[in-house]
């Protein structure tokens, strides 16, 4: 996976982080990795509505964004990935 910025943030996507960080990276897509927020449909949804116009977005729990990581079929989609901060310690 081309990761062209990540962002260590609780706060996931919001207004003009989401809209001029994700330009700035021409990232195509958006990965929040998240556990708490996989598990939450209500949170997905607010989420995904939350993303500038066009922006694909992805909500994984943390073993996903792992294996999508290794899989050579997104090599090459740049993405923009957002961690919660407990995910560093």
């Amino acid at each position: 996976m081309q990761i062209t910025l990540a962002r260590i943030d609780d706060r996931l996507i919001h207004g003009q982080v989401t809209t001029v960080w994700s330009k700035v990276a021409n990232a195509q897509r958006i990965i929040i990795c998240n556990d708490d927020v996989f598990n939450d449909e209500v949170r997905r949804t607010l989420l995904r509505q939350a993303a500038p116009p066009g922006m694909k977005v992805n909500v994984v729990s943390l073993e996903k964004a792992v294996a999508v990581y290794h899989n050579p079929q997104y090599q090459t989609r740049p993405s923009f990935i957002y961690l919660p901060i407990h995910t560093m310690f």
